[in-house]
């Protein structure tokens, strides 16, 4: 169906920033289906204070970063996204965005954030990519000369100015962000930012993958967490990991499923008030 109504690249406009988008992008047809898709962030970031730092991971062709800049425009902004094909549409929309706004501090690095080892490719298809372990290294063809090894998160913000200051981390990895905030487990033990994470196991091992994940952010003080259903509807907040473990757990084994994946807001008591104030002004907006 996307293919049919976008059979090429194609301008979208996203908060008065106009991006291109590749052929089959599916998100004008999330957004245009469900009012609320991808449209939170924003109410975060306004909230956030002059420097602070934003790090998007799977940042794709830049739509996140158009939807939150218009926000939040004196922070400052790191974009990750290790697919060739997006990378390329991510460079032509950031320098909208700074055209739009000179004196927005934005960078981008091509990276697969992680800690595991190996190679990966990436697999992409209406719009996202998934990346793939190569299995042998005879395996890497020329079609993924893209192949990858993984960064970790605490080592990309180690990249970053002495003055980088981690305030909310955003990722998007198709499954994989468990892995993403384990591999900056380090940093959230000293900056304990606001992190918004898409849940999604998508079979036994990355359901217990990510209930890991979520109990080692427990015990670093991430006692408050959002839930959002995959259509960008809030749904509630709950203290404790095991109730969120349980819904996650009700959603996984749905035979005709109504939620198909949950997006996440993990934040230390400090943050509470701020995110509650962010949701009530989500919830109370017509979009």
């Amino acid at each position: 169906m996307s293919r049919s109504y976008f059979p090429q690249e194609f301008d979208y406009p996203i908060n008065g920033l106009v991006l291109k988008l590749p052929m089959g992008h599916r998100l004008p047809i999330y957004q245009a289906k469900y009012l609320k898709y991808d449209k939170f962030l924003p109410y975060i970031v306004k909230r956030l204070a002059t420097g602070d730092g934003v790090i998007d991971v799977g940042a794709n062709c830049g739509d996140t970063l158009a939807a939150i800049i218009p926000a939040g425009p004196r922070l400052r902004y790191c974009a990750v996204e290790p697919s060739d094909n997006y990378l390329k549409y991510l460079e032509q929309n950031i320098e909208t965005m700074r055209k739009a706004f000179p004196s927005v501090s934005l960078t981008y690095t091509k990276s697969l954030i992680g800690n595991s080892d190996g190679l990966y490719t990436l697999i992409e298809k209406d719009g996202t990519a998934t990346a793939v372990k190569v299995k042998k290294q005879d395996d890497v063809s020329e079609k993924s000369s893209q192949a990858l090894g993984k960064t970790s998160l605490t080592q990309l913000v180690k990249s970053q100015d002495r003055q980088f200051r981690l305030r909310l981390l955003k990722t998007d990895t198709d499954g994989m962000d468990w892995e993403v905030i384990d591999s900056g487990l380090e940093i959230f033990k000293e900056a304990q930012p606001i992190i918004f994470f898409e849940c999604d196991p998508q079979n036994a091992e990355a359901f217990l993958a990510y209930q890991s994940t979520l109990e080692k952010l427990n015990n670093l003080g991430y006692h408050n967490f959002y839930i959002f259903d995959n259509y960008g509807e809030y749904v509630c907040s709950l203290n404790k990991v095991s109730t969120l473990v349980d819904f996650m757990r009700y959603c996984y084994a749905q035979t005709h499923r109504t939620i198909h994946y949950l997006d996440v807001v993990a934040c230390v008591a400090e943050d509470a008030a701020l995110v509650q104030s962010a949701i009530n002004e989500f919830n109370s907006t017509q979009l």
